[in-house]
Formats: structure tokens, sequence, C-alpha cells
């Protein structure tokens, strides 16, 4: 039988939403924004960060209000994590902790006063290699457009929404 393609889901990184039922075929995909704790007794980006390199590469950074676009040199991580249910989910959900897996790009060397690219990425997706990471991160990157399309239908066509 041959292997169906996921549906993705974007969503906030918000653990209840991680561990609802859905479908067979549907994955999640959502960028960690706080440095959540695990299992293991550790954080999250400093697990992550020890994490070994598994490719270097180059991307496009599109541009933002405060940031030129520019090309950079990334370094790509990625492993099996156990996150542990925040405090403030433990009256709304009784899952103590969830399996994910960790893809994490960073930067290599930032311009100077630049913020650099820092992308924390938890998926429900097998990631075995750095093939299957750097998909991740195309899924990821794939929301950068379709933020922009909204963006522009909504500025130019605001009753599409109404």
């Amino acid at each position: 039988m041959p292997r169906r393609s996921p549906s993705w889901r974007i969503v906030k990184a918000i653990f209840t939403k991680l561990i609802a039922k859905r479908p067979e075929n549907v994955e999640l995909l959502t960028r960690a924004a706080q440095n959540r704790r695990l299992a293991t007794g550790g954080l999250l980006f400093e697990t992550m960060k020890k994490e070994r390199i598994v490719s270097r590469y180059e991307i496009d950074v599109p541009q933002k209000t405060r940031r030129k676009g520019r090309k950079t040199k990334v370094a790509l991580r990625f492993g099996a994590v156990e996150i542990i249910r925040p405090g403030t989910s433990r009256k709304t959900c009784d899952v103590p902790k969830i399996k994910l897996m960790a893809v994490f790009v960073e930067e290599t060397n930032p311009p100077r006063g630049e913020e650099p690219v820092r992308w924390m990425l938890l998926t429900t997706c097998a990631v075995r290699n750095a093939k299957d990471a750097k998909r991740i991160i195309k899924f990821y990157r794939m929301r950068w457009a379709i933020e922009e399309l909204r963006r522009n239908l909504n500025y130019r066509a605001p009753k599409v929404y109404e």
C-alpha cells in the first residue's frame, strides 16, 4: 500500500492542541516560542543546541519590517523530545507529557546588529534524517507565503472573510 502524504496543520504551540485527537493522515507542526521543560529534566532549547549538526546550508531570509532580506547559512539539528505539560494546562489537560520531534535551525553567522534566524519547530511527524528535517522546514516556511497571501486578501478584499 503506498504511503499517503500527510495533511498538515500549523498550530500555535499549545500543549492541548498537540495532544488532541486528529485524523490518521494529519500531522502537526508548530514553532516553539517557549523554552519548554522536558521529561529528561532539561530544557528544549539547551537540549537541542547539544544535538549533532546534521546539515549546514543556505536559506533566503525574507524581508520584514525591521529586517532586510538576505541569504544566510544555517545549522540544522533534530531529535526526539518529550515535553512536559505546562503548569497552565493542568486544569484542562490530564496528559502529563507528549513525545514530539524537534527540528532546530540556527543561523551560524548573523550580520552585526541583526537578530539571528532561530527556529525551534515541533512536529508529530517522524524525522529520521536531514532530508526529513529539511522537509519540515520547507513546510514551516510555506506559512510565510500563506500569511502574506492572507494579508493581501484582507487588505485588498476585506469582504472575503466577512
